[in-house]
């Protein structure tokens, strides 16, 4: 779940705003679920600022959107989106 913040912060860098919004939207869901939760300091000030950024480029509309999609994500379709993304890049290079 850690894991989750700089992933998404990482595919906020890269430009794939909507996956980043999902995944904060999954770390989001498994905290309520779990109250596993990441307190204060620079991971804190890493997922405000990514959670920020990615919502004033994608708009009221494509945020919920991505947000709704991303609270019904398990751990494991996230990993399964992590895969394709390592294998489609490593048929691109």
């Amino acid at each position: 779940m850690y894991a989750l913040v700089p992933l998404a912060a990482a595919a906020a860098l890269s430009g794939d705003d909507e996956w980043a919004t999902r995944l904060v939207a999954t770390r989001h869901a498994i905290t309520e679920r779990t109250g596993a939760t990441v307190v204060g300091g620079l991971v804190g000030d890493l997922r405000d600022q990514t959670e920020h950024e990615v919502r004033d480029r994608l708009g009221p509309e494509r945020w919920a959107r991505a947000y709704a999609a991303g609270r019904t994500c398990a751990i494991d379709s996230v990993l399964n989106d992590i895969d394709r993304f390592l294998k489609q890049r490593s048929r691109d290079v």
